[in-house]
């Protein structure tokens, strides 16, 4: 762990706000995906963050594999799927609003044709909540770790640069309440633990749902280290 902290003065989500949502339509991902051919036979899993604009458009889309048995081509197409999508956009006081959305795509390869689930959460809190579980999202900071990407390769392999996670728990209003900062790699640290603590303490989260009620959970994510 190279960091760990408490986050104070994070707003609180107004009865009026509603998350982001897939489509179940023409315009879904699952619509949209076109699986590779030569795939193996198994379970994969592709992660996806994206901002989700207030006419439901996707901007700003990151997707990676957390195994490094997924097939690049995979991730490549979920990634090419999400670009042309929409989704039911989120809203912040009764008016659409921008949020930050992830969201996992789980393809099984059989003898037939394949079968695509896509889940509004990355899947950190499946053992607990399920699968259906709608995760965090954030209200600004829209940008924060784009100057640690690599902006040549939004289907990166994690596995291919020193990659850090913050860890955040989110409670039921939205409120960070602890927030690590861990080191996936072996690669020196670079000095972003401070930045990383101001980001994380101007965040505004929508807290995660399930089944329409708002419910404390963790929210993981992402970030590659140039």
């Amino acid at each position: 762990m190279l960091g760990a902290w408490l986050a104070t003065g994070i707003a609180v989500a107004h009865a009026a706000d509603t998350p982001a949502r897939l489509r179940e339509d023409e315009a879904s991902i699952e619509s949209k995906l076109h699986v590779p051919d030569g795939i193996e036979p198994g379970r994969y899993d592709v992660r996806c963050d994206l901002r989700v604009m207030e006419n439901g458009k996707p901007r700003n889309i990151w997707c990676y594999a957390p195994d490094s048995a997924v097939p690049g081509k995979l991730v490549a197409a979920v990634l090419n799927a999400t670009l042309r999508a929409k989704f039911v956009p989120a809203t912040r006081d009764g008016k659409p609003a921008q949020v930050h959305m992830m969201l996992m795509v789980r393809t099984v390869i059989t003898d037939d044709e394949p079968l695509v689930l896509v889940l509004p959460n990355d899947g950190v809190e499946h053992a607990r909540l399920g699968l259906f579980y709608i995760a965090p999202q954030r209200f600004n900071l829209f940008a924060w770790n784009a100057r640690y990407r690599l902006p040549h390769s939004p289907v990166r392999k994690l596995s291919d640069s020193a990659v850090y996670w913050q860890e955040l728990s989110i409670d039921e209003h939205g409120k960070v309440t602890q927030a690590k900062l861990t080191n996936g790699s072996d690669a020196p640290l670079p000095e972003i633990a401070e930045q990383m603590r101001w980001l994380i303490d101007h965040m505004q989260f929508l807290p995660g749902f399930v089944d329409g009620k708002p419910v404390s959970m963790r929210y993981v994510e992402p970030f590659i280290a140039p």
